[in-house]
């Protein structure tokens, strides 16, 4: 794959959530996917830290964990979950790299918990997460001041976030 890079146009269609939207401040929708996420057999992905760390807090098992050290652009605290692998990419902001790319699919392999540490940005690597995670996996992302979107993946989705990354130059 090559890097891809996101016009404006492209980057406001993906702020548009790709699957349902949980609405609601972070502790708030937390509380709600944990209870959702109990009987998810697939595996399932976070993207974002502060998706990743509310999960995290409440014990919630999460396969893999995509998060870049930043929360609306501002660092934060390292997000660390003991004894998980732990990968590490580069991803520009409006990009997803090859580097990226590969990463993330390697991890969906990988046992859990898997921690993939972006030195960038990861918002856009959900696309990728849910192209490459398996059929019946879940993948959850923040929509900063509204709150969570939780992506069933199924063909359709996966269908849906391809012809996105295509549309990319």
């Amino acid at each position: 794959m090559r890097k891809a890079v996101f016009s404006e146009e492209l980057k406001e269609r993906v702020r548009k959530p790709l699957g349902r939207l949980i609405p609601g401040k972070p502790s708030e929708t937390s509380k709600i996917l944990a209870k959702e996420l109990e009987n998810i057999s697939g595996k399932i992905i976070a993207v974002g830290d502060r998706v990743s760390s509310e999960l995290a807090s409440l014990g919630v098992r999460v396969d893999v964990y995509i998060v870049d050290d930043r929360i609306e652009r501002r660092w934060v605290k390292p997000f660390n979950i003991p004894g998980a692998t732990e990968l590490s990419c580069i991803n520009e902001p409006g990009t997803i790299s090859e580097d990226a790319y590969s990463t993330v699919s390697k991890a969906m392999l990988m046992p859990r918990p898997v921690v993939v540490r972006v030195r960038g940005e990861e918002d856009l690597l959900a696309l990728v997460a849910i192209i490459e995670a398996p059929i019946g996996s879940v993948v959850l992302y923040g929509q900063p001041g509204v709150g969570v979107v939780v992506v069933d993946v199924d063909e359709r989705a996966k269908q849906n976030a391809l012809s996105i990354l295509r549309a990319a130059s």
